[in-house]
């Protein structure tokens, strides 16, 4: 469970739903979601657009998850 209290993740983690914060550091402790690097540091960019290179990428890595 997420809370307030966690270690911060991503420099735009304020701007993550609520609804998403759980999901988000679940996938990022199991090293599925990285993040990406820019000016700011780490983020997430909850608004960003996520190509199919993106998706694709996402899928190889939540498959060997799904086995366990």
């Amino acid at each position: 469970q997420y809370s307030a209290d966690d270690t911060k993740t991503f420099a735009d983690e304020s701007q993550i739903s609520d609804w998403a914060k759980n999901d988000v550091k679940l996938l990022s402790d199991a090293g599925v979601i990285k993040g990406i690097n820019n000016d700011d540091g780490l983020v997430f960019s909850p608004q960003g657009v996520l190509n199919r290179f993106d998706a694709i990428y996402l899928i190889e890595r939540i498959i060997p998850l799904s086995k366990n």
